[in-house]
């Protein structure tokens, strides 16, 4: 697998969020995997790869990344519950009846194990538009007014590459950047694209909440082994090598995906 990536990145902005060292010299890499991350269409050219931010999420964490709205666990960054089930109101515009019909399968998948509702936007002033950008990001959780998930139809329309980005949209970040990763993965830094590290810092936890789940290998929030590599080696590294092949899948919710979800908006 070979594919070119290139990137100019401003880290300084996010470096206060983060706990571990960023390099500062961004090159153009010619990346030759040795391995296959389900979810590659992901490792794009924004923060973390397939997250967006807005002018105020930046400047807070510049400022004081401790209580940056990017995190889950600010309730302001949530969507609102109506009798009982969350609402996300959307619109879905620039794919064929056949994309669009992938969209609401994954969107079915959230809602049938979870109290979440994807419904069609009428009149609603905060809403997601889904779109087919320049590769697969989103915003985490709820900005307010209208806020963009692309899912580019060539590369991001995978089962759970879709599920990955509205769940951003809801409000949860990477499970790789969690405080506890320690204790199950170890970041190869060397192996690590030039530029790109910061990537890999992990989350202050009075940002990231665990909602009274473990960290978890398995969760289509979590990156797979070749993240961001340069050299065809693993990123991300199981400690135990019996686990490697989890990390990074793209076809379902793990138990911790659906009871952080739930935990966090109260199902």
């Amino acid at each position: 697998m070979k594919f070119l990536i290139t990137q100019t990145v401003l880290f300084c902005t996010f470096s206060l969020l983060y706990a571990a060292p960023v390099d500062e010299a961004p090159v153009e890499e010619v990346i030759e995997g040795e391995g296959e991350d389900n979810g590659v269409g992901e490792y794009g050219e924004h923060y973390q790869g397939d997250i967006i931010l807005t002018p105020e999420q930046e400047e807070e964490l510049a400022n004081d990344g401790r209580d940056s709205k990017t995190g889950i666990l600010n309730t302001n960054a949530r969507w609102p519950k109506v009798n009982g089930y969350v609402q996300v109101p959307y619109v879905i515009t620039g794919f064929s009846s056949g994309d669009i019909s992938k969209i609401r399968t994954g969107m079915n998948d959230i809602e049938s194990k979870t109290c979440v509702r994807f419904i069609a936007r009428s009149n609603q002033a905060n809403f997601i538009r889904i779109i087919s950008g320049s590769g697969c990001y989103s915003y985490i959780g709820r900005i307010g007014g209208q806020q963009d998930v692309s899912l580019q139809s060539s590369g991001c329309l995978s089962h759970g590459t879709i599920m990955h980005e509205l769940i951003h949209a809801l409000g949860y970040d990477h499970m790789q950047n969690h405080y506890q990763r320690d204790t199950l993965v170890r970041i190869n830094w060397e192996n690590i694209q030039d530029g790109r590290s910061y990537n890999f810092n992990k989350v202050n936890p009075n940002t990231f909440g665990d909602f009274g789940t473990s960290y978890d290998l398995d969760s289509v929030m979590h990156y797979g082994g070749y993240s961001f590599s340069k050299n065809g080696r693993l990123t991300i590294q199981t400690l135990n090598s019996g686990n490697q092949g989890r990390i990074g899948q793209r076809t379902r919710l793990s138990d911790g995906d659906i009871a952080r979800i739930k935990n966090m908006y109260g199902c």
